[in-house]
């Protein structure tokens, strides 16, 4: 048909050097992953400490709620042993836990 690709026209970039920003490298941040990580840990947190789960439990909860293994869970808790020790003893009241990060249910 004619002209049936000039509505879209106005919606695409056809210069790819203003369209793509140049990555910062290959992979996932950082960044977000260091925020997924201290979220997990007191997720961990509150579910050991306030629900009382047990340790294997607590670990395939954590993996069905951050979509990741089970294995990758206990690497980034051992990646970051001072850090978790540090969430863990700073016992946390679940309103400090739904203020820091009120789109989960405490």
């Amino acid at each position: 048909m004619r002209g049936q690709y000039i509505l879209f026209n106005d919606f695409i970039e056809t210069d790819v050097s203003t369209a793509l920003s140049e990555p910062g490298g290959k992979g996932r941040s950082a960044e977000l992953i260091d925020l997924r990580n201290e979220c997990m840990m007191y997720r961990y947190y509150y579910l050991i400490r306030i629900k009382k789960f047990q340790y294997l439990d607590s670990l395939e909860e954590l993996s069905r709620q951050f979509h990741i293994s089970v294995s990758t869970v206990i690497y980034q808790f051992q990646k970051n042993d001072v850090q978790l020790r540090k969430v863990m003893n700073e016992n946390a009241s679940i309103k400090t836990l739904q203020n820091k990060y009120p789109w989960l249910l405490w």
